[in-house]
């Protein structure tokens, strides 16, 4: 006689012999075969390299698939629905009722032209059971939930670093009652305070609210302080699955085995080399000199500020007197949380947001600060590599015609030497030929990004502002891009101001270091003297939280931020 299962005892997530295929003649699987099972209230990390099909699949689940892409195969069924073929209108209320979904681009998930406050209350209205004043109410307290401030509900997406808007998305996703929670990369833009703070607050979530969370992520110590069970993807398969625990203490696939071994531990930076600079001391010159700077967001609306004078609602700043000087050929990391002005301060040297005071003197001789207009030399001297790869391309032009837009605008080259630098530039990020006539849409997180830095690179500029360029990229990639920075540095001399979250990537490459704290400038100096014998206070915060969170660990037992393990079988 066959056992009735009961909701508790079903799994909320079964996906059962899924292919998918690049449509078109092409038929190359990106999804190989899968079969899984998730059960209530569990945490399953869904990790590998860039373009192993995380993403991909993680998004199946939820019933949608990249464009370019189809089903050869298979069913994946989300409590009692097959997903892959309900009708739009089943799939929309399922969507809404049961599930939250984050992406890795959180600022994808964002309308632009609504506050921050106004996108998290259309969710509380949806829902039907909160009063005005208890929505308000509700706003404050998820926004303090993911450790931002109510300031925040006044502001617009594009006024907000990019682990903040990651942090609105996340609790965007928590604001209703979703029994699944589904996670794209949630931690590659936040910083080690924020990182634990989340990984605390989603276990939280798992033992108070009985919610069930699919975590995709190329990072192993996300998996051993979250995760209660991981599967393991390799080129679109499946390559590995069971208990977390298990499977990170006694890893049996080969491929397995290698993401551990690659993993960072921050005992291993401490000793620390004196990187090489490509400027000599005593000799060199600043290529970069920054001089009061301070840039503030205005409350107000676009229209009441074209009538009424900005004086009368400045806003918080959100830097304030930043002063500091980058000698030429040199690498300079800049490290805060999120929130602290790293990339307000890119944006303002790359002429993407006005400044209210202050100079930024270019090679000792152009204030950039004071300019309305830059000329086409000046854009090709300065290059910003953004944080979100994908809003800084046009989704309709492929990998080429984004690369080949600035050798067209800054070289005079034929179409046959621009398209094989091309392929020069994405070998240096480690893509091949076959990527050039793709577009933005069949690119993974990781992938986007190493086009964003071919594409800098090839306007060859003499100051590259990189704002979080690895947080995306599995760890044998960052090594590689890093690689590739420090062969840029020492092959032309390009300066760099290196802004990232990540303390073993910015010791591994910055010759000198900038803190940044609630706007301001807390200390600087060498890369030795910040991370081996801090003087602020709040620089040792962070070298403690960051040594909290590099380590990948197994004590997790339920208390008082612990995730109690569900029994019960996972593979299917």
């Amino acid at each position: 006689m066959t056992k009735v299962l009961n909701v508790e005892e079903r799994p909320l997530i079964n996906v059962h012999g899924l292919h998918v295929a690049v449509a078109g003649n092409d038929k190359r699987l990106i999804l190989d075969d899968i079969n899984l099972c998730v059960q209530r209230r569990t945490v399953l990390g869904i990790v590998g390299e860039s373009g192993s099909g995380k993403s991909t699949l993680a998004l199946t689940m939820l019933g949608y698939l990249k464009p370019g892409l189809q089903r050869v195969s298979g069913r994946v069924l989300i409590d009692k629905c097959d997903v892959m073929s309900a009708p739009e209108t089943e799939l929309r209320e399922l969507r809404r009722r049961a599930v939250g979904y984050v992406p890795q681009n959180a600022g994808f998930s964002l309308t632009p032209t609504k506050r921050i406050g106004s996108l998290i209350e259309e969710l509380l209205w949806i829902d039907g059971t909160h009063s005005a004043v208890q929505i308000r109410a509700r706003v404050n307290e998820l926004l303090r939930s993911v450790s931002l401030p109510s300031e925040i509900a006044s502001r617009y997406p594009h006024q907000l670093s990019g682990g903040q808007q990651q942090r609105c998305a996340i609790a965007m996703a928590i604001a209703g009652r979703a029994d699944l929670l589904v996670l794209d990369e949630p931690t590659s833009a936040l910083d080690a305070t924020t990182h634990n703070e989340l990984l605390a607050l989603l276990r939280t979530l798992v033992d108070e609210r009985s919610l069930t969370i699919v975590c995709v992520t190329h990072d192993m110590r996300v998996v051993s302080r979250l995760c209660s069970h991981v599967a393991v993807m390799h080129e679109g398969k499946v390559v590995e699955n069971g208990n977390a625990d298990q499977v990170l203490r006694t890893p049996q696939h080969p491929y397995t085995q290698t993401l551990l071994k690659a993993q960072p531990s921050w005992r291993s930076q401490r000793g620390l080399q004196s990187q090489t600079t490509h400027a000599q001391s005593g000799t060199a010159t600043n290529a970069l000199d920054i001089r009061d700077l301070t840039v503030r967001f205005s409350r107000r609306s676009l229209l009441s500020q074209l009538w009424l004078s900005s004086r009368l609602d400045e806003g918080s700043p959100a830097i304030q007197d930043i002063t500091f000087a980058v000698q030429t050929g040199k690498i300079v990391g800049v490290v805060g949380e999120s929130g602290s002005g790293k990339s307000t301060l890119l944006k303002s040297i790359a002429g993407a947001t006005s400044a209210q005071r202050g100079q930024i003197l270019l090679m000792n001789s152009q204030d950039l600060a004071q300019l309305k207009s830059r000329s086409l030399d000046l854009r090709q001297k300065v290059q910003l590599v953004w944080q979100n790869p994908l809003a800084a391309v046009n989704p309709r032009q492929s990998v080429f015609e984004a690369i080949d837009a600035p050798l067209r605008l800054y070289f005079n080259l034929s179409n046959a030497k621009r398209r094989a630098r091309a392929i020069e530039l994405l070998g240096m990020v480690q893509l091949t030929s076959d990527y050039l006539d793709r577009l933005p849409s069949e690119l993974s997180g990781g992938q986007a990004q190493r086009v964003a830095i071919a594409r800098a690179c090839a306007a060859e500029p003499a100051i590259m502002l990189c704002d979080e360029i690895t947080s995306a990229l599995d760890l044998s990639v960052q090594a590689a891009v890093l690689d590739v920075i420090r062969s840029i540095r020492a092959q032309t001399g390009c300066t760099f101001l290196f802004v990232s979250h990540d303390l073993a990537v910015v010791s591994s490459i910055a010759d000198e270091i900038i803190v940044l704290h609630k706007g301001r400038i807390c200390e600087s100096g060498t890369t030795e003297k910040v991370l081996i014998n801090p003087a602020h206070p709040y620089t040792q915060s962070l070298i403690d939280a960051f040594h909290d969170a590099a380590e990948i660990g197994f004590e997790r037992e339920s208390g008082a931020n612990g995730l109690r393990r569900p029994m019960g079988s996972y593979a299917c």
